[in-house]
This record gives structure tokens, sequence and C-alpha cells, in this order.
């Protein structure tokens, strides 16, 4: 999920889902023992297409049998409080990058080439 997460600095809030949409985010199993934290893009009945913010081209498959839990919320940067999936900033974050998908490529470049090198990724352990 990386523009918006950071693997080992911030941490996902789960919770059960009776059903997922298109934009979701989940945490699904996509093969054995290997999980992913994926936004649904497409929803065909059970069959569902998921792709990580970061990905510029790859999918992967799920079924709606296959998820272990829906994103209700984030800690990021450290902070105490966090950034539930239905407040208004991850609400406007979700529809700006989704609607940026082709341009995706050149934002992540951006990213990873300028952004990261000004603003370096911290941990806190």
């Amino acid at each position: 999920m990386r523009l918006f997460l950071e693997d080992r600095r911030d941490k996902v809030i789960l919770g059960p889902y009776t059903s997922v949409n298109v934009g979701d985010v989940v945490l699904a199993e996509t093969d054995k023992d290997h999980y992913v934290l994926h936004r649904i893009i497409r929803k065909q009945g059970k069959l569902l297409t998921l792709k990580g913010d970061g990905n510029v081209r790859g999918t992967e498959s799920c079924t709606t049998e296959n998820i272990v839990g829906i994103a209700l919320g984030f800690y990021r940067k450290g902070r105490n409080a966090p950034d539930m999936v239905t407040g208004i900033k991850w609400r406007l974050y979700s529809k700006v990058w989704l609607a940026f998908t082709p341009l995706r490529r050149y934002l992540l470049a951006f990213h990873n080439r300028i952004w990261l090198k000004l603003f370096p990724v911290t941990y806190k352990e």
C-alpha cells in the first residue's frame, strides 16, 4: 500500500468484513501463506482483482473466501491517532489515487527518486 503506508513504520487496523466493494483495502491470502494488503479494483461475483497503491502494472486475484480482514484505519508515521477509512483524508486520497492510475508510473518515480531523498522514511522500534 505504499505510498500511503510504509513497511515497518505504519500499522493497519483490520476488522471482520460482511461485504467488500471496489476501493476497499483488504488483507487477503493470494497464494498459500502469501498475504497482501491491497485495494480491490474489480469485483466479479466472488472473484476479486487486487492492486497495491505502489504497483504500476501488476494485479493479484483472490476470492472473497480468501479475505482475512478489511482495513478500518491506519496508524501512520508514529501518530497516536489513526487515519480511519471513513475519514475525509482517506476518502479523498483514495479517490485521487484511483483517478491518477494512468499517471501512477510517473508519480511513483517522483516519490521514489526525489521525495524519499528529501524526506527519508524513519522507523520507530
